[in-house]
């Protein structure tokens, strides 16, 4: 389109061939706004939430763009980590590890209380449970 433009600009150029540009940016126009309202309209069709798609094309239309460029730098230590993979590793690795030591805390309260609490079993008395 911007040769087209600037094609017009040339004074030499004569009133037919003006016009034929006049003509064929029109059907260049038209062409483009019906690929978007079709793309648009499978967009919408495929889409499980359709009011969710709908303003996603609008923000899209309007330049709001929902996409961010979200910062992937992960400070470990001393150490700055870029690359998203060795970002996510760490990260798993460290709630991995968390986890475990967690546990491994959970494991030793659960033993010192225990020891503590002695439970003497009464070998005359009966629990019945009913069926149903």
């Amino acid at each position: 389109m911007r040769f087209f433009n600037s094609l017009k600009r040339i004074t030499n150029l004569s009133r037919e061939i003006v016009d034929y540009i006049k003509r064929y940016q029109i059907t260049y126009n038209r062409l483009i706004k019906e690929a978007k309202e079709r793309e648009n309209d499978r967009l919408v069709m495929r889409a499980k939430i359709k009011t969710k798609a709908m303003w996603q094309i609008l923000n899209t239309e309007i330049g709001n763009s929902i996409h961010h460029d979200y910062k992937t730098d992960l400070r470990n230590g001393d150490e700055i980590i870029s690359n998203l993979q060795n970002v996510l590793d760490t990260l798993n690795s460290f709630y991995v590890e968390t986890a475990n030591n967690l546990l491994n805390l959970n494991n030793n309260c659960i033993n010192v209380y225990t020891s503590q609490q002695k439970i003497d079993y009464c070998l005359n008395t009966v629990f019945c449970l009913s069926c149903h």
